[in-house]
């Protein structure tokens, strides 16, 4: 798997075939997100995910899906593969809802990209790559680290190829771009250094998070003299040293 940063139609190949995988909600909304701009430029996909949804499937010949059934009811888990142009396939991944804390279900997510490859290999052969934005992340509430496990697993392992397409300022929470790629920093500390984020050799400064300061035990003159109220004692009072420490 391989990133590239820009517009996702802008690097559509013109000599390969292509297949654009994206996550649909099973509402049948159309209304944020990578679809957006999906829908401007290839209409049929948009019109197919509609026709779907109300449950009135185009017959065109353009529109297919990835199960033995003509046109599967529609919902999560399900696959609908539009072509779009003679070299370009869209793949209405059906694998999220709405209005739930995390709209993305994983399992019909890892459902819908087997399907795809089932589906794909079936109807239209092996000669496809994939050219995809990065899905079920950011407004979905994925994990993207998780979903590219599952595009390893359920695509890379077939040997498909995947390119996933991305701008800076969508990326999911986290994860910052870096000599090419995309990667999750983590907090390192150096012994004479201040924290920072550190990434492809690259270190950014890190700014800890505001926290209380430890609250400091008060310790008056008497007692560090060893004069405690009370009288003599010798164990810890809150946590304290003993009083022959304290002399």
């Amino acid at each position: 798997m391989k990133y590239v940063e820009g517009d996702l139609f802008d690097n559509i190949p013109e000599d390969k075939k292509v297949v654009i995988a994206h996550v649909c909600n099973d509402q049948g909304k159309w209304g944020s997100g990578f679809v957006i701009p999906l829908g401007n430029k290839f209409p049929l996909a948009r019109e197919s995910y509609f026709a779907w949804a109300a449950g009135n499937p185009t017959d065109e010949e353009k529109v297919r899906y990835a199960t033995s059934d003509p046109c599967p009811d529609f919902g999560l888990g399900e696959v609908q593969f539009v072509q779009v142009a003679p070299n370009i396939i869209v793949a209405n991944m059906v694998a999220q809802t709405l209005n739930v804390p995390r709209p993305l279900y994983y399992n019909a997510l890892a459902a819908c990209m087997d399907d795809v490859v089932d589906g794909l290999w079936l109807d239209w052969g092996t000669e496809y790559e994939f050219l995809c934005p990065m899905f079920g992340a950011a407004r979905a509430g994925g994990d993207w680290e998780f979903v590219t496990c599952l595009i390893g697993d359920c695509w890379e392992r077939s040997g498909l190829d995947v390119t996933i397409c991305y701008l800076p300022q969508f990326l999911p929470a986290g994860w910052v771009a870096s000599n090419g790629t995309l990667v999750k920093p983590v907090v390192v500390r150096g012994n004479d250094e201040e924290p920072c984020y550190e990434f492809g050799g690259v270190k950014v400064p890190w700014i800890a998070p505001d926290t209380p300061e430890p609250k400091k035990e008060i310790v008056t003159e008497d007692e560090k003299a060893g004069n405690y109220p009370g009288g003599d004692f010798d164990g810890p009072i809150h946590g304290r040293p003993n009083r022959g420490m304290l002399d």
